[in-house]
């Protein structure tokens, strides 16, 4: 039994080292907790990578680094750096600076509650900045854990196209052991839902997911999803580990 936390941090490496090597790219997947702890460090890696019998989706993959502090016990502050690809090599993309505040941390009757703000500078000449405003919503019922977000995102500055995006999040885990959680996350992007509609920009995708803690301080998801919708790819494997102290 003790052998399982040491595989699982193998695996879990090997993974991040498989999308790094990957190509191209697009956008990573994550449904975050709205807890938010004091004087909790943490480093994060995200990782996604596609496939599709579409040329242009496949081979498609994003890398996100981020470091986020619990400055209170209801105030998180973060900063993430995108890599990703303009086409024929990769980029920095964005840097995105987040705060978080917990409005509702006893989750015994109501569900746990934070908003977020996040504000992507863009280090593209071609692309807008971008203001994020998030729900995070978190609830146990017996051995399972479910968590929601709800985002809205709207570019900025002269380059910006009006127009909100909205997008939603879900996952359901089941709390087997701390190393190993078996659970499933659904993602829907609506695209652009108040103001000018662009038809058929609908996004779905849903699929199985491995979370868990090794060593105390180490958190992995590792998931495939599926798309089921037109512009989704067929299949989009994530890698998230997280390091906190």
């Amino acid at each position: 039994m003790k052998k399982a936390p040491l595989k699982i941090a193998c695996l879990s490496s090997a993974i991040v080292l498989c999308l790094m090597s990957a190509s191209p790219a697009e956008a990573t997947n994550k449904v975050s907790s709205p807890d938010v702890t004091k004087g909790r460090l943490e480093f994060e890696y995200r990782g996604g990578y596609d496939f599709d019998g579409d040329s242009r989706k496949n081979g498609i993959d994003q890398h996100k680094f981020g470091v986020n502090y619990g400055v209170t016990d209801r105030f998180r502050t973060e900063v993430k750096a995108d890599l990703a690809s303009n086409g024929t090599e990769r980029d920095w993309t964005f840097i995105e600076w987040s705060n978080r505040f917990q409005l509702i941390k006893d989750g015994s009757f109501w569900p746990k509650l934070s908003v977020q703000e996040n504000y992507k500078f863009s280090l593209l000449d071609a692309k807008a900045d971008k203001l994020e405003g998030t729900f995070l919503l978190g609830k146990d019922a017996g051995s399972f854990t479910h968590v929601a977000n709800l985002n809205f995102e709207n570019e900025v500055g002269p380059k910006a196209r009006s127009g909100t995006d909205i997008n939603l999040g879900w996952k359901t885990k089941y709390r087997y052991q701390p190393a190993l959680e078996p659970g499933f996350e659904f993602y829907a992007d609506f695209g652009k839902v108040i103001g000018p509609v662009t038809p058929g920009q609908k996004k779905y995708q849903i699929g199985p997911v491995l979370y868990g803690t090794v060593a105390k301080n180490v958190k992995y998801e590792f998931g495939v999803l599926i798309g089921l919708s037109e512009i989704a790819p067929d299949t989009r494997l994530k890698a998230i580990i997280t390091y906190g102290f």
